[in-house]
């Protein structure tokens, strides 16, 4: 993602020692940002703060007797405006918002080739690849998504089969095969960008990062993901 740069970090002790309590810091321009002298084998619960956005974005690590710094990177994975979210790591712009009702595959298909979101006219269905690295980059559950607007668990994708198409199921996290004719949760996603972007890097590198909306002023909002690196120093 967009490193996310001036944006102060706040390091609470979970089980507070006087003089390791709490730390703070900022984010170079870089998006990464350190913490030196923290309590060993402690934990703490980072906290980003910003006088532009609000999160109610937590991140709990714990120290050992290693090391005294610990340095993290912050960065904005998706991006959403004027009804389009931009997935900064892929390329990929996703409507911010299914079709909202039940809808078969080929009047999803079409449903994507005509929507202008955004003011683009080249939306399509997405393949079943950018599905999964969708669901993987933190889009899960239909019913609690701060992302992307889904109103049903079942998006269709590209992939068909004779009669029968593929679904992915947002809620378990499974490709499913069933009729074209099928309207059963399913839902219409458009995505534009070009086909498999980046999508292999993303799979391989995937390790479940945080990601929750960040409300920017003027409606706009950012989404942040947290992701930590441990760097060993001593501490004599």
């Amino acid at each position: 993602g967009k490193p996310l740069s001036g944006v102060k970090l706040i390091a609470k002790q979970v089980e507070p020692i006087k003089g390791y309590e709490r730390f703070e810091t900022k984010t170079g321009s870089d998006g990464t940002f350190r913490f030196d002298k923290l309590y060993p084998f402690s934990g703490y619960i980072l906290i980003p703060t910003s006088g532009s956005w609000k999160t109610n974005e937590r991140k709990k690590i714990q120290t050992t007797g290693d090391e005294k710094t610990i340095k993290l990177s912050l960065a904005v994975r998706f991006t959403r405006a004027n009804g389009v979210v931009t997935d900064t790591k892929t390329g990929l712009m996703w409507a911010a918002h299914d079709n909202g009702k039940k809808i078969n595959w080929p009047n999803a298909e079409a449903y994507c080739q005509t929507y202008k979101g955004g003011g683009f006219n080249d939306w399509r269905l997405p393949t079943k690849g950018e599905l999964v690295a969708l669901y993987k980059a933190g889009i899960r559950d239909h019913r609690d998504n701060q992302i992307i607007g889904l109103s049903a668990c079942c998006p269709w994708a590209s992939k068909t089969r004779g009669s029968k198409a593929v679904h992915f199921h947002f809620d378990a996290g499974d490709l499913c095969w069933g009729g074209q004719s099928c309207t059963d949760g399913t839902r219409a996603l458009p995505v534009r960008g070009d086909k498999g972007t980046n999508l292999s890097l993303l799979l391989k590198t995937f390790t479940g990062p945080i990601s929750t909306a960040i409300r920017i002023n003027g409606g706009k909002e950012r989404f942040l993901s947290l992701s930590c690196v441990l760097k060993k120093n001593r501490l004599n």
